[in-house]
C-alpha cells in the first residue's frame, strides 16, 4: 500500500472541489438556458396566435406556419439537448460504515488516507466525465440557438412583404 501524504490528500480534495464548482456552474448555465428557451417558446406561441388573426394570402400563411413550426421544433430541440446535459450521474463516496470500521479497528492513518485518496481520484474522474458532457451539451444548445432566430426571421420577412 502506497503512503499518501496529507499534502497529496489535500491537493486531490481541492481538485474535487474545483470540479464540483464547475459542475454547479455548468448546471446553472444549462438551467438558465432551459428557462430562456422556455420564455422564447412562450413568446413564439403568443406571436403565432397573434399572427393567425391577420389576413394573409394562402402562400404567406403556409410560409409563416412552416416558419413557426420550425422555430418551435428547434426551440424544443434546444431544451432537450440542455436537459440531456443535466442527467444525474453516479457519484463515488466512502460509505459511513467504512469510517466506523476505521474507528473501531484502530486503522492506521496512512491506510485511511490511502483509501480516501483512491476514492477521491475515482470521484475526480467521474466528475470530469460528467462536466465534459455538460459542457458539450451546453455548447451544442447555445449553437442551436441560431436556428430559431433564422426560422423566426424567415417568418418576419414573409410578414413584412405580405403587409
Amino acid at each position: 500500500m502506497a503512503t499518501v501524504s496529507q499534502e497529496k490528500l489535500s491537493e486531490i480534495a481541492r481538485a474535487v472541489d474545483r470540479e464540483l464548482d464547475s459542475r454547479r456552474a455548468l448546471n446553472s448555465g444549462l438551467q438558465q438556458l432551459i428557462a430562456f428557451t422556455g420564455v422564447l417558446l412562450a413568446l413564439a406561441f403568443a406571436v403565432g396566435a397573434r399572427i393567425a388573426r391577420h389576413e394573409l394570402t394562402c402562400a404567406a400563411k403556409v410560409l409563416i406556419a412552416i416558419s413557426l413550426l420550425r422555430t418551435l421544433l428547434s426551440l424544443l430541440a434546444i431544451v432537450l439537448v440542455a436537459l440531456s446535459g443535466l442527467k444525474p450521474q453516479h457519484r463515488t463516496t466512502l460509505n459511513p460504515e467504512t469510517f466506523r470500521y476505521y474507528g473501531e479497528q484502530g486503522t492506521k492513518d496512512s491506510e485511511v488516507r490511502s483509501d480516501i485518496y483512491d476514492t477521491e481520484i475515482q470521484l475526480l474522474a467521474e466528475l470530469q466525465e460528467g462536466n465534459g458532457l455538460r459542457a458539450r451539451r451546453q455548447l451544442l444548445a447555445l449553437s442551436l440557438l441560431l436556428l430559431p432566430l433564422l426560422f423566426a426571421s424567415g417568418g418576419a420577412v414573409t410578414l413584412f412583404f405580405q403587409s
